[in-house]
């Protein structure tokens, strides 16, 4: 639960809390158990499914990034060798031109 949900409580007094001198609030564990299970934050199945459905889609996208970046890892490492091996030709027909 965020902080600003249980200010929020605070504030409506749906929890129960004593505000200190140093501005801050003391609440007692019983108090915050029972309101965080009787608390609009906890979800019902409709939102489970929901969110059983975005994790789906966004674990299925991570994959075909995870894919994607390995194609292109691979195609950067084909691309230094073809790099080195024409910096290589480069060297050799520079000491050529020299004879």
């Amino acid at each position: 639960m965020s902080r600003s949900t249980i200010s929020r409580a605070l504030k409506n007094m749906d929890l129960i809390g004593i505000r200190g001198n140093n501005n801050r609030w003391t609440i007692a564990e019983g108090d915050l158990d029972n309101w965080s299970v009787n608390s609009v934050q906890n979800s019902s199945p409709g939102q489970n499914k929901d969110l059983n459905e975005q994790l789906l889609k966004l674990s299925s996208e991570v994959s075909v990034q995870s894919v994607k970046i390995e194609m292109m890892e691979a195609q950067i490492s084909d691309l230094k060798s073809d790099r080195d091996e024409w910096r290589a030709m480069a060297k050799r027909r520079w000491w050529q031109f020299l004879r």
